[in-house]
């Protein structure tokens, strides 16, 4: 009934089933639910496939939910620092990592950097929990330089190509993900995330999947690192309004006082 629908929810998941010949029915189900949880009207699409394109498929899925939880994330968030603290929790769920971060400048020739946002869990805290920048040096100035120059990830572990930096033992940290993220504005930062409880070294898909979520939140930190700096600069501008001593008023087309000084609020009592 019209009734029913009004307090429904929309859910949207892969379903896998399994048939006789040993080969899977995927299902990308869009269910209409009650708020009981009684589906009253669903819609989906079924085929079979083989081991190959069940695993292709089945990647893509996951690819298209994560996304799509970044830009709920995106949102449902009233600051920059709420979208990172929120895609960080995302990515420990996801890679069942023990620690995520965010370190800003990617810049060699910096005289520091720092992790301005880091989420982790209880047992394992990082570089953020000092609360302090940390001097550039030879070995940090050297990471920085090579995930500025490479186009991608860097896998760092015992098997990988890039042992884990001297400068992470302290962490313990056996494995980690790192890329750059690239923001129209501002200098580079670097996406990454820690394995400290076992050593992970990640295959082909979460590989691909790390990539897209970092360009995901590349192209978000453009627009929040706008977002920020505009206001930062309607708040330095209202600072030099208010040390003006002649009273100051803004109108709007419509002759509404849209800004007024500290000296015209004192002239009229405001």
């Amino acid at each position: 009934t019209p009734s029913a629908y009004a307090d429904s929810n929309v859910l949207h998941r892969p379903v896998e089933s399994a048939t006789r010949s040993g080969h899977w029915t995927f299902v990308y189900l869009s269910s209409i639910l009650q708020r009981h949880q009684i589906v009253v009207a669903a819609t989906g699409v079924f085929m079979n496939v083989d081991q190959q394109f069940q695993h292709d498929l089945s990647h893509r899925l996951r690819l298209l939910d994560v996304l799509d939880r970044i830009t709920q994330v995106n949102l449902s968030s009233e600051s920059m620092e709420d979208v990172m603290r929120g895609v960080l929790d995302l990515v420990l769920e996801v890679f069942k990592a023990d620690r995520a971060w965010f370190l800003y400048p990617c810049d060699p020739d910096a005289p520091s950097w720092g992790v301005p946002m880091e989420r982790s869990r209880p047992e394992w805290p990082g570089l953020s929990a000092l609360g302090a920048d940390i001097p550039m040096d030879s070995e940090a100035a050297g990471i920085f330089r090579e995930m500025l120059s490479t186009n991608g990830l860097i896998q760092y572990g015992p098997d990988a190509s890039h042992p884990v930096p001297l400068i992470l033992e302290q962490f313990s940290v056996k494995s980690q993900l790192m890329i750059a993220l690239r923001p129209k504005i501002g200098k580079a930062w670097v996406f990454g995330l820690h394995h400290c409880a076992n050593l992970v070294m990640h295959d082909a898909g979460d590989l691909h999947l790390f990539t897209a979520i970092a360009q995901r939140i590349s192209d978000s930190l453009s627009s929040l690192i706008s977002i920020r700096q505009s206001r930062e600069s309607e708040a330095f501008l209202r600072e030099i309004i208010d040390t003006i001593p002649m009273s100051l008023f803004i109108k709007d087309t419509s002759s509404r006082i849209t800004l007024m000084n500290r000296a015209c609020e004192e002239q009229w009592g405001m």
